[in-house]
This record gives structure tokens, C-alpha cells and sequence, in this order.
């Protein structure tokens, strides 16, 4: 029961930053691409930053953390 409670907070805290994220970026058109470039590849990507976040919102460090997502 705890376990589920942990992971429904950590799924809720998630989404609200999503959320708080596209709403900036609709409110502020002028935002700069690389401050949501979490890789640093030059572009904001949903694919690979999204998935970054979300990573490491899990708690994820390390390789398990970068395991697909980055290039070599």
C-alpha cells in the first residue's frame, strides 16, 4: 500500500511539472531552446529530454539513467 501511494505521488508530481512546463512554453514563445535541453544536443526533444526527466523523477541515476537515450 505504501509502495503504491510513493509511486502515485511520484506519477503526480510528474505530470503537474509537464503541465507546468507546456504551459510556460505556450505562455513565453521566447524561451531559448537550450533551457530545456536537458542533453545538451542543442535541441529540446521530447524523446530523449522528456524521457530524462521522467528518469531521473524515478529516482534513475547512473547508466540506468542514460541507457538509450544519449549518443555516443
Amino acid at each position: 500500500m505504501n509502495f503504491l501511494r510513493t509511486l502515485i505521488n511520484k506519477i503526480s508530481i510528474v505530470f503537474v511539472a509537464l503541465i507546468l512546463i507546456v504551459s510556460s512554453v505556450n505562455a513565453n514563445s521566447r524561451l531559448e531552446v537550450g533551457d530545456w535541453d536537458i542533453d545538451d544536443d542543442g535541441r529540446a526533444d521530447a524523446l530523449t529530454d522528456g524521457l530524462l526527466f521522467l528518469r531521473y523523477a524515478f529516482e534513475l541515476r547512473g547508466d540506468a539513467l542514460i541507457s538509450g537515450l544519449i549518443s555516443s
